[in-house]
């Protein structure tokens, strides 16, 4: 389980392409791997991102109006996305 910070949680397993299921109180994020190395993903209204690795060891997320996000990692250990 994963908290929000509304305190309602999240739960994941494992889904038969390889990926994860996320059930959220606003329904179920889809996942499978892609053959970029990354993971597509299918969220509750339909819209679709895909990830791939970047070269900066990070990864970067697509829709498919065109918008980019970048993530590399970040000296902390986290990510910083743009």
């Amino acid at each position: 389980m994963r908290p929000f910070l509304d305190g309602s949680r999240s739960s994941s397993h494992p889904n038969i392409f390889g990926g994860e299921d996320t059930t959220t109180p606003k329904g179920t994020i889809e996942s499978k791997p892609n053959i970029f190395g990354g993971t597509d993903y299918r969220l509750p209204n339909g819209e679709r991102i895909e990830s791939h690795p970047n070269i900066f060891g990070g990864q970067d997320f697509r829709q498919p109006g065109g918008l980019v996000v970048e993530c590399r990692p970040n000296l902390f250990g986290g990510e910083d996305c743009r």
